[in-house]
């Protein structure tokens, strides 16, 4: 192990010797063979306390880090496992499994990086790899596995407007799947009068249903809220039961999001995923004149500034609607 030490003479002419750069200490001494004698005594023992510390280091590999994570992080959803189980493997096909989870910098997320890059992936994809790796490596710290947190930088990626369903696709994703999959028509139904997120649709129960019609939410982190529901969103809903899951629920959330693509590639629309429903509802929402407090607390953003988005897409809309405008 090499240690990056070195000696000098100052114009005093006293001899100093430095661990690092802008780290310096005298050796208290004029005479040269005296500072070579105390210098390799010092550095001996910078060695042997590198080693003694390298000895400490937790020895886990990250193979082995990835049993400890799934079999104690188990409260995870299906879906999500299946993302962070993704994200490890590619990240363990680049490092290797036997590398230590404590020798893990940016050296080795930068190779990761290049690596993705070179198979193809987006850019994005690759922050979502590693927005799950940096959960990955947070827990390793947390459960003292690590000492040091592991810092992982994402690539900037310029901000777009969220997709939203145009009313035209809206009408034919409802026809179809009214006529070929009712289970899907209550879910996006409601999902396009509510805003609600597909685990929250797909945990809603008949006794979250209160009596005044309003429906109690448990979104994100776990946080409540309790929403109005219009006739429409009622409707979706179906006959009232006194308790069960209110619509068909999957273990695996990512099937919501399979079934909806299938009924919207069926009616000619790509690039959409479920989550759209929810910035479809948002946008229609701030549009029909909602003020922007009332669409966060519907949507239950813990900030007005993530409903502030949905303002942008209006404002861009209208601006092409009034290229429109004749005199």
């Amino acid at each position: 192990m090499e240690i990056f030490m070195r000696i000098f003479q100052r114009k005093n002419g006293h001899w100093y010797y430095s661990l690092k750069r802008g780290h310096e200490k005298s050796l208290r001494t004029k005479d040269k063979k005296e500072a070579q004698k105390l210098y390799k005594i010092i550095k001996q023992e910078t060695l042997k306390n590198k080693l003694a510390q390298l000895d400490n280091d937790n020895r886990t590999t990250l193979s082995q880090f990835k049993e400890i994570f799934f079999q104690k992080h188990i409260d995870i959803e299906n879906d999500t496992v299946a993302a962070y189980d993704l994200a490890y493997r590619l990240f363990i096909d680049s490092t290797g499994g036997n590398t230590l989870i404590s020798r893990i910098g940016p050296k080795q997320i930068d190779k990761f990086k290049h690596d993705c890059l070179t198979r193809g992936c987006r850019k994005t994809s690759i922050n979502a790899y590693l927005r799950h790796l940096r959960g990955i490596f947070n827990k390793a710290t947390e459960w003292e596995i690590i000492k040091k947190k592991i810092t992982v930088k994402f690539y900037r990626i310029p901000k777009r407007h969220p997709r939203i369903l145009g009313r035209i696709e809206r009408q034919k994703i409802l026809e179809y799947s009214q006529k070929n999959n009712p289970d899907m028509y209550q879910i996006i139904q409601f999902a396009l009068w509510t805003g609600c997120r597909r685990k929250e649709i797909a945990n809603l129960k008949w006794q979250d249903i209160q009596e005044n019609n309003r429906a109690r939410i448990i979104g994100k982190g776990d946080k409540e809220r309790t929403i109005p529901l219009l006739p429409q969103a009622i409707e979706a809903m179906g006959a009232k039961k006194d308790i069960g899951y209110v619509f068909r629920r999957w273990n695996d959330f990512s099937k919501y999001t399979k079934a909806f693509k299938m009924i919207a590639r069926t009616c000619g629309i790509e690039d959409i995923h479920f989550h759209n429903l929810r910035h479809t509802a948002a946008t229609q929402m701030i549009e029909s004149g909602i003020d922007l407090s009332y669409v966060q607390e519907m949507l239950g953003h813990s900030s007005v500034s993530t409903t502030q988005i949905y303002t942008a897409i209006v404002q861009k809309t209208l601006a092409e609607k009034m290229k429109k405008m004749k005199y």
